[in-house]
């Protein structure tokens, strides 16, 4: 019984012995995976290290740029805040030359319409008066033929107040 029992201690021993090479053979397939595990690993630490490294890098340089960006839009919100004043100044200042400009047509216009009315009137003025000269000189015309033809009667009348004064005189 005893080599019976030797015998199955042999067979468990050698079943146990072949458990465990196959244990081992795991173990060492497990250390290995589990080393290039690690060493994969490390080198995504590394290539973390470095993506972290470049971003510092990036985010420094970018945090740069957005300060001058940040610097460039007050400069430009200043420079487009003094260009807008300057609009609305000059905006006022053709406003008010527009105002003066409508004004001074205005009184223009209104110096015309005036010049217009003395003009149709001095035009009717002068007709009146043309006609007025017209009647004067058909007037004096026939005065002066009338004077004609009393001078030309005068010399009659007085060549026959001559012979009349000289028939007297005799």
């Amino acid at each position: 019984e005893k080599v019976k029992e030797l015998q199955q201690f042999k067979i468990e021993t050698i079943s146990v012995n072949t458990s465990l090479e196959g244990k081992n053979r795991e173990l060492e397939k497990m250390g290995k995976e589990a080393n290039a595990a690690k060493t994969s690993l490390e080198e995504k630490v590394k290539e973390f290290q470095q993506f972290k490294k470049e971003s510092r890098i990036v985010t420094t340089s970018l945090e740069a740029k957005n300060r001058e960006l940040e610097q460039n839009l007050v400069q430009w919100k200043g420079k487009a805040k003094e260009m807008e004043e300057k609009s609305e100044l000059m905006n006022r200042n053709w406003s008010q030359k527009e105002v003066s400009f409508r004004s001074f047509i205005s009184l223009q216009f209104k110096a015309l319409q005036e010049l217009r009315f003395y003009s149709k009137s001095m035009k009717q003025e002068i007709l009146k008066v043309q006609d007025k000269c017209t009647e004067e000189f058909r007037q004096l015309g026939k005065k002066v033929l009338e004077l004609g033809d009393a001078a030309a009667n005068y010399h009659e009348v007085l060549t026959e107040n001559q012979k009349l004064f000289n028939e007297l005189q005799e």
